[in-house]
């Protein structure tokens, strides 16, 4: 079996607003973590509940497989 690396996260005080955000999500930091403290805190209890249903819906998560059901 194949192990995965992850990379060490390492957020910075001063970012720029078009570089890479440094959470490695490929996305510019201006679209990705720039505003989080503006948003809305998210109760992990909701969280946790909208996970579950998620889960309930019975989709395969393998990436070869189908959309179709």
């Amino acid at each position: 079996m194949q192990q995965i690396q992850i990379e060490k996260l390492s957020p910075k005080e001063k970012m720029k607003v078009n570089e890479l955000c440094w959470c490695n999500s490929g996305k510019k930091w201006k679209k990705c973590h720039r505003c989080r403290e503006l948003q809305k805190p998210v109760i992990i209890g909701e969280l946790l509940s909208r996970i579950k249903c998620e889960f309930r819906k019975g989709d395969c998560l393998h990436p070869e497989a189908s959309t179709n059901n």
